[in-house]
């Protein structure tokens, strides 16, 4: 919230990406008279003013002048923030996709039973995760998955044809419980609660309104946006090697020939941070985070700080897309997740035994971060994201990479995360 007598010459691009979906109100002069107007991102206008029916079709019609008129507008800061539209043609590429709020609010049961299973198995909504998009926007649809780690169910979207979510996959029953006992399937679920799907450009959609990209990009990477660690002795194009004693993980493993992953050579990294509390690994359908990592400064302070890493496609260069596009939605997504319930909930339901394979602490424990955080002032408790991807060359990155990763970096911050950036090879 921004309040002053030139509030909106503090509205950012970044203003713009976050808060698309919005309203704002002022106060001005029409003419000798003074006058309160605020309008919504849904297309709404507004006034706090008391007037008759005939008075009210009068103001209207003012508005309606003003609009269409041929007065000039005059240009200022709120013209970023743009007001969502109606999807017309699906983007190129979908980077990432969320759960709509709702989703992440209520966190509702799934149940799912693949066919000819006896029983359903239970999870909750953020145990599974949106993946592997597929537009195709001359036919007007985008394939994508609903994945819970090695399970998954294929959806369908589609622009203008039919119900607007569809499941592809009819050998697995997959439903969401709306209320106490009542179950609904995961394709009308979808269809109420539509969500959020990031794409390329820097546009969004969810359902039919589409939020588009801000026309004004970053050329260059600020002080901040990126910081450079020593990746020497790691593996950059491996990020994990799957821990389920199959073939192929011990194949993997010979070829690392004694070289860490990206994820071990960040959990190194890690443990050696100044004031490390607790540090907590995540890395599964539905995460939070690769890892999380509690920090504690001499003077109090609590860093909550939420890593999300990507093996390499290839050696450190400054203009392939591909190593960003899969971290940034992440950088996007991870905002929910800096709110200390939140948070502090998904940690101990992701260490639950229910699950196949359940989060854990690599340092220090919940109830020790539990007390840690609820007896500190608010003051001193920050949240951090962090894109981690050594495929990326601090000194080679180029204007289209820039715009890509400061818009997850602007977009995290612009959601409440009081700090965001890369953490990239020199």
């Amino acid at each position: 919230m921004l309040t002053g007598p030139a509030a909106e010459r503090a509205v950012t691009v970044g203003d713009g990406r976050a808060y698309v979906q919005g309203h704002f109100f002022g106060s001005g002069l029409a003419g000798d008279a003074k006058e309160t107007i605020g309008a919504s991102s849904s297309s709404k206008i507004w006034s706090n003013q008391t007037l008759t029916i005939s008075e009210f079709v009068s103001w209207v019609a003012q508005l309606d002048a003003r609009l269409v008129g041929t007065a000039p507008f005059a240009q200022t800061q709120f013209d970023i923030v743009k007001s969502a539209t109606t999807l017309r043609r699906l983007p190129d590429v979908v980077i990432a996709g969320a759960w709509a709020k709702a989703g992440f609010k209520t966190n509702p049961r799934v149940r799912f039973r693949t066919e000819g299973a006896a029983r359903f198995d239970y999870k909750s909504l953020t145990d599974w995760e949106l993946c592997d998009f597929a537009p195709q926007p001359a036919n007007g649809v985008m394939d994508f998955k609903v994945s819970l780690e090695q399970f998954s169910v294929l959806m369908r979207f589609s622009l203008g044809h039919g119900r607007m979510v569809t499941q592809r996959d009819d050998t697995v029953v997959i439903e969401v419980e709306s209320a106490t006992d009542s179950w609904m399937h995961l394709s009308e679920w979808l269809a109420e609660h539509p969500p959020i799907f990031y794409a390329a450009d820097k546009s969004s959609f969810e359902g039919m309104n589409q939020m588009s990209a801000t026309q004004l990009q970053v050329a260059v990477l600020s002080h901040g946006d990126a910081e450079v660690i020593d990746w020497t002795g790691c593996a950059i194009d491996v990020e994990f090697v799957p821990n389920n004693g199959s073939a192929s993980a011990a194949q993997l493993r010979q070829r690392l020939a004694g070289q860490t992953t990206v994820q071990e050579h960040l959990e190194r990294y890690l443990l050696q941070a100044p004031g490390l509390t607790a540090l907590f690994y995540d890395h599964r359908s539905g995460e939070a985070a690769d890892y999380i990592a509690i920090t504690l400064s001499p003077q109090g302070e609590v860093e909550i700080a939420l890593y999300h890493c990507k093996g390499a496609g290839g050696a450190p260069s400054g203009g392939r897309v591909g190593d960003v596009y899969e971290v940034a939605g992440q950088l996007v997504k991870s905002v929910y997740y800096c709110d200390v319930t939140t948070l502090l909930e998904h940690m101990h339901d992701r260490m639950h035994a229910r699950h196949t394979s359940p989060s854990t602490f690599i340092s220090g424990t919940l109830g020790d971060l539990r007390q840690l955080i609820q007896s500190t002032p608010a003051t001193k408790l920050g949240f951090t994201v962090v894109g981690v991807q050594p495929g990326i060359s601090r000194r080679q990155v180029g204007a289209h990479l820039a715009d890509l990763m400061v818009f997850g970096v602007d977009y995290a911050k612009r959601g409440g995360v009081a700090k965001a950036y890369w953490l990239v090879s020199e």
